[in-house]
């Protein structure tokens, strides 16, 4: 089968590699749709701590089921279609025996930690299998784990109805954040980005874009409240300067969500944190609940999710990775191994 495949820093090549043969308790999947995660970029850039070469990225992925080890049971047939809720816990850790396996202290992830989605074929544990309906659009299902983390986010915020809503990053998680909080009720959603092409593609999904570039996001704010500032600020970009202004961008007990990864530790203004009694909260990946939702509001309306993919051939899936680090026009990438 062909595969894109990270070999080494800076170098995914497109390759023939054996087609999978499951093992107790798999599914084996006929891939359509892979998306591009920032975590694919990190993996490219070499510096990823758990991605070893040879890997077969893609933890985004969408297509249907070919064949199903007999140890698996009826639960699926041939010709379904899924998608892949890539993590899999330990099961004995504190927090997996608390019932919270998504911050399971040694969390794992097909195509970072064992093979992904960047291939025609891919070898999946059946838990790990969510069945989808039969008329689903394969690339708008391609966006469902990336879905599932904004869900995540905004779930597990205060976030009320009527509420203002701060979004620093136009990045796929920002756009699908500001979209998820629209969805929960708030009023006004502001994405703060310095790349037009991610702002319009803000516009797009009904979020207010504001240039970072030239236009000082506080200040948008506080016109915009009449001084009184976002109830919620979601942190999707994960750069020092945003998660330093984050606390200047929410209101007096308002809440900031730290969805971003951050690869570094980075100063915060503990001072205005007390003085506003401010709340910071985390957020990892998403729980089962929170992937079935994402499932469900991307069936439903497969066209609005779209707006931020852009669909390529995955033969050009190195030149796509190595691109968007360099400022690419494109949110999410997806890769059609249709």
């Amino acid at each position: 089968m062909k595969a894109i495949v990270y070999e080494k820093a800076k170098t995914f090549t497109v390759k023939d590699v054996p087609k999978p043969v499951l093992s107790e308790g798999e599914v084996l999947i006929k891939v359509a749709y892979s998306g591009v995660c920032g975590s694919d970029l990190f993996i490219y850039s070499g510096t990823h701590p758990r991605a070893k070469a040879p890997l077969i990225a893609g933890h985004e992925y969408s297509g249907t089921i070919v064949e199903i080890h007999p140890s698996v049971g009826d639960a699926f047939k041939p010709g379904m279609k899924a998608t892949v809720r890539p993590t899999y816990a330990c099961g004995v850790c504190y927090p997996c025996r608390e019932g919270v396996p998504h911050v399971c202290k040694s969390l794992k992830l097909y195509g970072i930690d064992c093979d992904g989605g960047f291939a025609e074929y891919s070898a999946v544990r059946a838990e790990n299998v969510f069945a989808l309906p039969d008329d689903i659009d394969l690339a708008a299902a391609a966006l469902i784990e990336p879905v599932a983390v904004a869900v995540h986010a905004v779930r597990r915020s205060e976030l009320k109805a009527g509420d203002v809503v701060a979004v620093f990053g136009a990045g796929p998680i920002g756009c699908l954040v500001g979209l998820m909080a629209k969805k929960a009720g708030a009023r006004e959603v502001y994405v703060s980005d310095m790349n037009p092409y991610r702002l319009d593609a803000a516009s797009s999904l009904g979020l207010w874009p504001v240039n970072a570039k030239d236009t000082d996001f506080a200040a948008v704010l506080a016109e915009a409240t009449d001084g009184r500032m976002a109830d919620v600020t979601f942190d999707c970009a994960g750069a020092g300067q945003t998660i330093m202004a984050a606390s200047a961008t929410t209101r007096v007990r308002g809440q900031v969500m730290v969805v971003a990864s951050f690869h570094a530790p980075y100063p915060i203004d503990l001072l205005a944190v007390n003085f506003k009694e401010q709340q910071f909260t985390g957020t990892r990946v998403y729980t089962d609940a929170d992937f079935k939702i994402a499932c469900g509001m991307v069936a439903e309306d497969p066209a609005l999710f779209k707006k931020i993919a852009t669909v390529y051939p995955y033969a050009d899936g190195p030149a796509v990775i190595d691109g968007i680090p360099k400022g690419a026009d494109v949110i999410k990438a997806l890769f059609s191994f249709e």
